[in-house]
């Protein structure tokens, strides 16, 4: 990726896309059985984004 587009692409919105994305996917794989736990809440977390995964300072260096 581009340096320059960093910015763009590390948006709350992209970020909540990336999260809404990856939620069905994984939850497939724990009704599967793909996945150790309970049930979804004990298997895994979707996380993404700044305050989460990413803190204003990966923001503003373009760090992903």
């Amino acid at each position: 990726m581009n340096d320059d587009l960093a910015g763009v692409w590390n948006t709350p919105a992209n970020t909540g896309i990336v999260g809404a994305v990856t939620l069905p996917i994984t939850l497939s794989d724990a009704k599967q059985g793909g996945i150790q736990g309970a049930s979804p809440d004990e298997a895994f977390r979707v996380s993404c984004g700044l305050g989460s995964t990413m803190t204003a300072d990966d923001l503003l260096n373009g760090d992903r």
